[in-house]
């Protein structure tokens, strides 16, 4: 930064950052919440392109007393492995059954499987 002419050090630069980094997610939390005005902050476009998609800024889920809550677009590509609670036992078995064989044909890609009967860890072939 020195080189082209800018006099700050790199603690004034990570300072400044992290003040960009809290304004923007203080605007994502107040524009999630009903009754109030929305609210920009200083480079929104260039915030958003940077941190949008980071996880503490959008979890991929959250846990509350409605339960566990998935982002969207996590929901629509693992809903096809998540079991309902309101479904039997051997149906939960048969999913995780279904689950575990899918980890064990991502694992054998890279030399590692899963112990179908106990759940363990992937071990390595």
């Amino acid at each position: 930064m020195q080189s082209e002419g800018y006099n700050v050090t790199v603690i004034q630069i990570e300072n400044k950052y992290k003040s960009l980094e809290r304004s923007f997610k203080n605007m994502i939390t107040n524009n999630k919440q009903t009754g109030r005005g929305r609210t920009t902050c200083p480079y929104q476009a260039e915030l958003t392109e940077l941190l949008g998609s980071k996880h503490n800024v959008e979890p991929l889920a959250v846990s509350g007393r409605e339960g566990l809550i998935l982002r969207e677009d996590v929901r629509a590509s693992t809903s096809q492995f998540i079991s309902d609670p309101n479904t039997n036992s051997d149906e939960n078995s048969n999913i995780l059954s279904h689950n575990i064989q899918e980890e064990n044909d991502n694992a054998i890609e890279i030399g590692m499987t899963r112990d179908t009967t106990t759940g363990s860890n992937y071990t390595s072939k």
